[in-house]
């Protein structure tokens, strides 16, 4: 699985970062060897620049550009999430 990158600004100028990336060493071999094809990914969103209250529209947002990954890749779960929003 490749690493999946983007770079979101907000309408108040707000930068984010997120990060989808392959994370197996969350679940142990045995695990992973029942998953068989599946991918397990780790989501890491941070915010990079501003200090705007998060709104609802952009939230909403951010969670369309995580949705149009695992549209495109059918064998990817989530194991671990980190969001830094302040």
């Amino acid at each position: 699985m490749e690493d999946f990158v983007r770079i979101f600004k907000s309408p108040e100028g707000d930068v984010y970062h997120i990060t989808l990336s392959e994370d197996n060493g969350v679940l142990s071999a045995e695990v992973l060897a029942t998953l068989g094809e599946v991918h397990v990914a780790g989501i890491d969103l941070r915010r990079l620049f501003g200090k705007h209250v998060t709104s609802q529209g952009v939230l909403s947002a951010l969670a369309n550009v995580i949705d149009d990954f695992f549209l495109k890749d059918e064998n990817v779960i989530i194991c671990r999430q980190t969001a830094t929003l302040l």
